[in-house]
């Protein structure tokens, strides 16, 4: 007889609630969780659309009521709960018939709450991660492609995407943002911090850093210092990887200088 471990028996009923033996107690239950589920559908359809094309889903305000009472809309400019629930709304008057709950449930029964917006963005990253991983797997070698950036709110976060071969395709996909100043990053300890900070999120996603034989970033010498760089930093865990500098941005910047030369 096979003895079964907790985490295989969650997703035996995960994937079959009717095995659920609260749900053979309560057919009531059972019906409320298929409901609850199926809610959710629309609603996460809705986030990768955003994803997709690039829309932001936060507005002015986006909580309250979705639907009013009045049923009308409201063209105040001040009042734009955002694109998110923009489209709810116009898929729920369109015939979807599965938003009729956003009308009349409780504030913590309608799923689109930014909290719970935000744990389905989470798992879409996990679940788009785990497709780019198994593919880096299937390929066999990998590069990595790394840069720091500036956003809006000058906070400096560290792109990095990963290249590669697959079924014959050159593939570059973004993998993530890092927060810099979460790791401490500072003008003393950057460089080493900033390799360190991609040694993590590599390893985070599970991949084999003794496949990594490339490894690309601009020509600072934060990056390419032969002392204490980010490159070198990487290079000690990634002992295959070779460096290869941006030659597009080193012609930015000689260009940039030779403009800035007074005839």
């Amino acid at each position: 007889m096979r003895i079964f471990f907790a985490g295989e028996q969650f997703l035996v009923i995960y994937q079959k609630p009717e095995l659920d033996i609260r749900n053979q107690l309560s057919d009531e239950r059972k019906k409320q969780v298929l409901e609850n589920r199926a809610r959710l559908i629309p609603i996460l359809k809705t986030i990768i659309l955003h994803g997709q094309q690039n829309i932001p889903l936060r507005g002015y305000r986006d909580d309250g009521p979705l639907i009013k009472d009045s049923g009308e809309f409201n063209l105040i400019a001040g009042d734009n709960d955002g694109c998110f629930r923009a489209l709810l709304r116009f898929r729920r008057d369109a015939g979807d018939t599965v938003l009729k709950h956003l009308k009349n449930s409780a504030a913590n029964a309608t799923y689109i709450s930014k909290t719970t917006a935000n744990q389905l963005i989470n798992c879409c990253e996990k679940a788009i991660l785990s497709v780019i991983t198994k593919q880096i797997d299937d390929s066999g070698y990998y590069s990595i492609i790394f840069d720091e950036t500036t956003d809006v709110a000058t906070i400096s976060q560290l792109s990095v995407s990963i290249r590669y071969v697959y079924k014959e395709k050159v593939l570059e996909n973004f993998v993530g943002f890092l927060d810099l100043h979460k790791s401490n990053y500072d003008s003393e300890t950057n460089e080493k911090v900033l390799g360190q900070t991609v040694i993590k999120k590599l390893k985070s996603l599970g991949l084999n850093l003794e496949k990594c034989v490339g490894i690309g970033c601009d020509g600072c010498s934060v990056n390419l210092s032969q002392a204490k760089g980010a490159a070198v930093t990487i290079q000690k865990e990634a002992k295959n990887a070779n460096v290869f500098p941006c030659f597009n941005h080193a012609l930015n910047l000689s260009i940039s200088k030779s403009l800035s030369q007074k005839c």
